[in-house]
């Protein structure tokens, strides 16, 4: 299973952006490669079955590495979800006491809704989402033993030993945030990039208006398209 996460801060516009083009990126590839077995069902079947049986196998085999992609989007900012202030001296330790439904959890920014719907992609559903609300997704099919790692433990195993219980394959970082902000879930991720994508709520008060938000959207699927492409070889 491959883990794919981007983040921002808050995860309000670029990484939701992201999240969705990668989905997207997704979804019309294993239409095409089911398109593909289909044509390739009816022209080939009858005129060299080893070989017919050889593609077909690589294409299912193509099909199935897709289903098995894990696409997430979150807030660098735990606080930065919740329209309540929320301080975590530890991003792996919830508080004692906190419980999500006494907070009131923020919302897409609109314009980056509209941008998306521009080019028939829908995250209107979507909402910011805190690290630990995503975490059991990503540490799914984890021994027990390395869900109970804390990064005290991480730091005493060798190098080579870390990928292992890194439960994130590639982790996209969207914005400018500090180190401080970035270094837990980097931590806990086998690679990691950072993409010099314009703040578009930025661009957007510089005179651009809100065209900043569509470009910013095709910035993110140009770079999302490459990196998917990268992962699937």
């Amino acid at each position: 299973m491959t883990k794919v996460v981007f983040a921002c801060k808050s995860n309000s516009c670029r990484s939701q952006m992201a999240e969705a083009w990668a989905k997207e990126w997704i979804r019309k590839r294993k239409e095409n490669l089911h398109s593909k077995l289909l044509s390739y069902d009816e022209r080939n079947r009858e005129n060299n079955l080893l070989q017919y049986e050889f593609n077909r196998e690589n294409i299912e085999k193509s099909i199935s590495a897709l289903d098995n992609f894990v696409v997430v989007s979150i807030a660098l900012d735990c606080a930065a979800v919740y329209e309540e202030t929320v301080s975590y001296s530890d991003l792996f330790q919830i508080p004692a006491g906190f419980h999500k439904h006494h907070y009131k959890r923020k919302s897409i920014k609109e314009k980056a809704i509209n941008a998306m719907a521009k080019d028939g992609i829908d995250i209107s559903q979507s909402f910011p989402k805190a690290f630990q609300e995503v975490m059991p997704e990503l540490e799914a099919n984890f021994p027990v033993e390395i869900l109970s790692s804390s990064l005290s433990s991480l730091s005493r195993i060798g190098e080579d030993e870390k990928d292992d219980v890194r439960p994130v394959d590639k982790l996209v970082v969207l914005c400018s945030c500090g180190d401080d902000m970035k270094k837990n879930l980097a931590n806990q991720s086998k690679s990691v990039e950072e993409w010099n994508i314009d703040a578009p709520t930025a661009a957007a008060k510089s005179g651009e208006g809100d065209d900043a938000y569509h470009r910013v959207s095709l910035e993110i699927r140009d770079e999302v398209d490459n990196l998917m492409s990268r992962l699937v070889e």
